[in-house]
């Protein structure tokens, strides 16, 4: 594992993309309940499961424009709680998986 910077986003909010469609990168659903992160493909491959300080597994099925390298982002329900999070540096540990887990 390594530290990485770790921020929330909101599904379907043109703040975070212009494809708007309510589906990650990979075409799951874009659901918070389902814990769910945005990540590098290039260093954490779709599909994998993340561990994350204090907060639990993510399953990596997302990415955008403005994640790069040791950056996670986290699909929340609300604007609010995605700004009282901020951005916080967290260790995470990374076990590469198979997207249909």
């Amino acid at each position: 594992g390594r530290r990485f910077t770790v921020t929330k986003y909101l599904p379907r909010s043109t703040r975070y993309g212009k494809f708007n469609d309510g589906l990650t990168a990979t075409l799951v659903k874009a659901d918070p309940e389902a814990r769910l992160i945005a990540v590098d493909p290039k260093l954490i491959p779709y599909g994998s499961w993340v561990w994350i300080e204090d907060l639990g597994w993510y399953h990596a099925q997302d990415c955008g424009s403005a994640i790069k390298g040791f950056s996670i982002d986290i699909l929340t329900a609300t604007e609010d709680e995605a700004m009282t999070f901020g951005k916080q540096d967290r260790f995470a540990i990374v076990v590469p998986g198979d997207r249909s887990l």
